[in-house]
């Protein structure tokens, strides 16, 4: 069991860099300094496998990334890149072949053995089995017949491009996911930028660094590691974090991929070989693509046991972990260094609690400390399942929630005592590509719903669905209280929503709307409460989640063609809104809910989601009492810097930014993780 844990291990650790910066499975450290002392000290020594060499081997097994537009090899860095790939393929073999022998196996089960006998409940492995009962380790792949599997994989792999050449033929991509678009194009704002960048230290910082900033701000977004070979929409590229660490005045920045199972299989075969849903899904072709996925696993070209989805969308910190997710697959582990740099420690599933993807907007309790998290099973029912897990990482019952067909639910919001579950109009249907259509659209004859239930209940016996107004969908709830008998939320909804996977975009509205969810009467209303802003894509201060607060901060939203772009930041007041109808609020709401704004576009720039980091952990600090961070970008040179502005400024004034040396493009969600906090990583 012990070098089955390690061997598995291997798969997290990123390529290329040096063995002591490598990333270490966090559930096994207690045991790291016994390992070659053990018995079997001899067959390890034989064999070279003990930890240092496990890391030194697999620290040159990632090939360099393929080129794009037709440019070299080159790498921006040796940190990022990976050395000596022949030789790489021999030492890859040669564990493979390793773990594979007689003598492994008959030593994985007698340290199983010892483990199960260990009179002290601490030792190293008894402590390592209780811990991980029930994890399904990502397994190495075992190459038994040698030359003959990398003859048939090589075969295999071939067989399956050319079919897919043969689906490129037919395909009609959508005009919005077409690859040509300019998401994809030059070095534009939205453009994945070429690799990972060097650890950059001693940046230019302006103005002075608050002490509170003392810790690490990330940013997570796609970045799509190599040209797609079908189609492409911005939600489909790899994860990447850029990431600006602060302490004592002083500041480093690094971009890294996330390690998925999907990024390291694409970037060994130097090719994409996934679904890419949103760009993808679209008419026969979108069959086409699935059936060749399942194609590619039938014939050992892909491997579906450690997931495949992206982790591009969301971070959180919860149980001493920084998680990295996207609600097609469970989290990954992220660790920043003391350096700044930042690493994938490997794909959790919560100690084997945990087998089904989740979504990548789970709540924290900020008083509790527990977190509510919803899963999404797009192939079967139940379609969405509800559950809560306990501070020190403990899963309460999965409550499956009874719904007649798969549905994007990006997002849910928890109260005090309440959870609210979306089952809302953007659905997912594969009879549509039959019909020529997306997989992934709105349905317009849907009613959407959300569904108010006990936050600790064990059934959905006792949920109740409120029927939603026309035009309700929202990717986000920015805030949920009880008021009585009502629940009140906030989001951005999207009017008309059918305009978003289109590429005529321009008439699409981003309006901040608060929905009332009455349990007396079972009635749900709606107000907008800033008709003249689009604003998406934001933050509370995150220790009044669940409860009442009076400021959401938001990006402005400005609709593009094919997508839309931040002209700048506002603070909305949410006790200002106007208490009446949107429709007749127009004239009146430019004074009132917005108490701070800051146009980027004035400047020349474009923005990012804005962040609230608090000055002081006081419960009893107002509610704006901290700063608001975002990365923006100058058009004019391209460069980046992380903005931070002091939250009580009418204007959002600057009060410090750090000057990065590299683009920072478009991306999702970011996360501030203080000094504490990064002191407590796994």
């Amino acid at each position: 069991m012990a070098l089955s844990m390690r061997l598995s291990s291997l798969s997290s650790l990123q390529g290329g860099r040096d063995s002591s910066m490598q990333p270490r499975n966090p559930f096994l450290q207690p045991q790291s300094n016994l390992w070659c002392n053990r018995s079997k000290t001899t067959f390890v020594e034989q064999t070279s496998i003990c930890r240092q060499d496990l890391y030194t081997v697999r620290g040159t097994l990632a090939p360099s990334r393929q080129p794009r537009n037709g440019g070299d090899n080159s790498c921006p860095s040796p940190e990022i890149c990976a050395v000596d790939q022949s030789s790489s393929y021999l030492q890859q073999l040669d564990l493979e072949k390793t773990y594979a022998s007689p003598s492994v196996q008959h030593l994985l089960r007698d340290e199983t053995a010892t483990a199960a006998t260990e009179s002290n409940p601490q030792a190293p492995f008894e402590f390592c089995r209780k811990r991980r009962v029930g994890r399904r380790f990502p397994k190495p792949s075992v190459q038994q017949n040698g030359k003959r599997n990398s003859v048939f994989k090589s075969f295999a792999t071939q067989f399956c491009n050319g079919l897919e050449n043969m689906i490129r033929q037919t395909e009609k991509t959508p005009s919005h996911a077409h690859p040509g678009q300019s998401l994809m194009n030059g070095q534009t704002y939205f453009a994945p930028i070429p690799d990972e960048t060097p650890l950059f230290t001693d940046l230019e910082v302006v103005g002075n660094l608050p002490e509170c900033m003392n810790g690490v701000y990330l940013r997570t977004g796609p970045n799509p590691q190599m040209d797609p070979s079908g189609g492409y929409c911005f939600f489909d590229g790899d994860g990447m974090l850029h990431s600006v660490r602060m302490k004592d005045g002083k500041a480093s920045y690094c971009a890294r991929y996330v390690r998925t199972s999907r990024f390291k299989q694409e970037r060994a075969a130097r090719q994409p070989l996934f679904i890419k849903p949103f760009g993808e899904l679209h008419g026969l072709s979108g069959l086409g693509r699935i059936g060749l996925l399942a194609l590619r696993t039938a014939l050992g070209v892909v491997d579906l046991s450690e997931g495949w989805g992206a982790a591009n969308t969301g971070l959180t910190f919860f149980n001493n972990c920084l998680l990295a997710m996207s609600e097609d697959d469970l989290p990954y582990v992220i660790k920043v260094k003391e350096d700044g740099n930042v690493e994938t420690v490997g794909r959790y599933d919560f100690e084997g609690q945990i087998s089904g993807a989740m979504t990548s907007h789970p709540k924290v309790d900020p008083v509790t400390g527990e977190m509510f998290s919803i899963s999404c099973n797009f192939a079967g029912a139940p379609y969405l399942r509800y559950f809560v897990v306990s501070p020190d990482g403990i899963r309460g019952p999965e409550v499956p929630i009874n719904l007649k067909e798969p549905m994007i639910a990006h997002d849910f919001a928890v109260t005090e005592n309440f959870a609210v579950l979306p089952d809302l109009d953007l659905v997912i249907n594969m009879k549509n590509m039959m019909e020529g259509k997306s997989a992934i659209a709105f349905d317009k004859q849907k009613t959407a719903r959300l569904g108010v239930l006990p936050r600790y209940a064990t059934s959905d016996e006792g949920i109740q669905w409120f029927e939603l107004p026309q035009e309700s969908f929202c990717f986000h709830y920015w805030t949920a209280w009880e008021d009585g008998d009502e629940i009140v939320l906030t989001g951005s909804i999207l009017v008309p929503a059918d305009k978003f996977f289109t590429s005529n975009r321009l008439e699409l509205r981003y309006e901040l709307t608060e929905f009332r969810l009455n349990r007396a009467t079972g009635l749900a209303s709606k107000r907008v409460l800033v008709p003249d802003l689009n604003l998406e894509s934001g933050q509370i201060n995150q220790r009044l989640y669940g409860r009442k607060c009076r400021f959401v901060y938001l990006a402005i939203m400005e609709p593009l063609p094919t997508w839309v772009k931040v002209a700048g930041v506002t603070k909305i007041d949410l006790e200002a809104a106007p208490a009446v109808n949107s429709a007749t609020v127009a004239s009146s709401v430019s004074s009132g809910p917005v108490v701070g704004i800051r146009h980027f576009t004035d400047e020349g720039c474009l923005g990012s989601e804005p962040f609230f980091v608090p000055r002081t952990s006081d419960p009893d600090a107002a509610e704006d009492d901290g700063y608001v961070v975002t990365y923006v970008h100058h058009q004019t040179t391209g460069l980046s810097e992380l903005v931070i502005m002091d939250a009580q400024s009418p204007t959002l004034e600057t009060v410090a930014s750090v000057k990065l040396p590299s683009r920072v493009p478009y991306g999702l969600h970011g996360i501030f993780v203080n000094e504490e906090q990064l002191s407590k990583q796994i």
